[in-house]
């Protein structure tokens, strides 16, 4: 299954992917998973990140992870790069997955810090540094998300990180401070850094960033590739405004079950079949439902305007 093609590198508007799944939320819907797929090609995304938070990637069984990433790799082939999220509570279960993406021919695998646990600095980078020895010409992509892992990846344990083996390239930071996203583009040059936070993005790509892994483009591709367009065409005071929009139509899904939400727009769009997700997940309320529907709306006439 292994592609001997170079893989294009991510950079850009790299969109996070849900899991679809049935009705009962008991097995993978293959269907809805690549239609959801070739949905985000015609719309403009440059990369695919599955596997990862909103994956559900807590909630599935090792078989199931890998599963998915097959279904991404087979029905993009070579359209886009696709780095899959790997990361585990284990770091046996991390090296599993990691040479399972090796082995079908992803552009790489993003890792997230381990949650749970609290960790030193030690403790983190022989982790990372374990992984990097398993699969040592494979692209590796650090994932910081303090609020979720309860364990923050420094500026300084990322460079001993990167320091430590060739094969680390990128970081995908999911947190709100920008000295911090600073810190990094400044102290890992080589790195290319991405945004997790969809309110910086204009901000990210202005100090230096390579782009964003963003879940709400997931929903609203088009805006966001707008984003990304104006920006690249030097149309800045226009890529500003496209930024609040992005921001005010993102701002809704800090009060709302942001993956069963994302899920249910993709329902009402027609592109997966069902809004599922696992428990402890849950659904949204009817009332949450019409905050959607009302967020449908709005994109839309911001994206005719």
């Amino acid at each position: 299954m292994k592609s001997s093609t170079p893989k294009k590198e991510l950079e850009g508007l790299v969109c996070a992917i849900v899991t679809p799944f049935d009705k009962r939320s008991e097995q993978i819907d293959k269907y809805s998973l690549r239609s959801l797929c070739q949905f985000l090609i015609k719309k403009g995304i440059e990369g695919l990140y599955p596997c990862g938070t909103n994956g559900e990637f807590l909630l599935l069984t090792l078989q199931e992870r890998k599963l998915v990433a097959e279904i991404v790799m087979d029905e993009v082939e070579e359209q886009l790069p696709i780095v899959i999220h790997c990361g585990a509570t284990t770091t046996k279960q991390t090296i599993e997955l990691v040479a399972h993406a090796s082995h079908i021919g992803a552009s790489g695998a993003g890792i997230i810090v381990p949650p749970f646990y609290p960790l030193d600095g030690r403790a983190i980078e022989e982790h990372f540094k374990a992984i990097a020895h398993s699969v040592p010409d494979f692209p590796l992509y650090l994932y910081n998300i303090p609020s979720y892992s309860q364990n923050d990846l420094t500026p300084e344990m990322a460079r001993r990180i990167f320091n430590s083996q060739h094969c680390f390239v990128g970081i995908k930071y999911s947190g709100t401070r920008l000295r911090r996203l600073v810190q990094y583009i400044n102290i890992i040059p080589e790195a290319k850094v991405f945004i997790g936070c969809d309110g910086l993005i204009f901000s990210a790509l202005e100090l230096g960033a390579a782009g964003t892994v963003s879940g709400t483009c997931m929903c609203f591709p088009e805006l966001f590739a707008s984003l990304f367009s104006s920006f690249r065409q030097g149309k800045l005071e226009k890529a500003k405004k496209i930024q609040d929009q992005v921001s005010r139509i993102s701002r809704p899904f800090e009060a709302l079950p942001v993956i069963s939400s994302f899920k249910e727009i993709l329902r009402m769009k027609g592109i997966i079949n069902y809004a599922t997700c696992r428990a402890p997940l849950r659904q949204p309320t009817s009332e949450e439902k019409d905050t959607l529907g009302k967020l449908i709306e709005e994109a839309n006439k911001l994206c005719t305007d």
